[in-house]
């Protein structure tokens, strides 16, 4: 939820407090600017991040701990980003938010497969790119 903080290092401080040590704290957040989009304000986000800003964050706070692991995820998903940034640029903007459909069950079993085939990429240091990106922190 932090895309959603205004102030996301004092949130991620707050929760690092709750931690025991040896506890891990789990970050999902969308990433990179350049996918910025109306579904990003619709949705409340105030920023996109990427793994150098998240561990910059990180950084700045006191944080005693480590990060263990952070990737992107959602690759496969780019594609749709772009074009739905591409049809915003080009097509009027209504008022009115566009409903999406449901996926077909087609579309839904090719996801899935992308979506396994991404996750086992993250044992080999994840993807270079995706529409989002975590991060494990384990507290000292």
């Amino acid at each position: 939820v932090i895309e959603h903080i205004e102030n996301d290092g004092a949130f991620i401080v707050q929760a690092l407090r709750f931690l025991k040590p040896e506890g891990i704290l789990v970050i999902s957040v969308p990433s990179f600017n350049w996918l910025w989009g109306s579904r990003d304000e619709r949705g409340g986000h105030l920023r996109r991040y990427t793994k150098r800003s998240l561990r910059e964050l990180l950084s700045s706070i006191d944080t005693k701990g480590r990060i263990e692991l952070s990737s992107y995820f959602y690759a496969s998903t780019l594609p749709l980003y772009l074009l739905w940034n591409i049809r915003e640029r080009l097509l009027p903007q209504t008022s009115e938010p566009v409903k999406a459909a449901s996926p077909s069950p087609t579309v839904n079993s090719i996801l899935k497969t992308m979506l396994r085939w991404e996750a086992r990429t993250v044992a080999f240091g994840g993807a270079p790119v995706g529409s989002s990106l975590f991060l494990v922190f384990r507290k000292q």
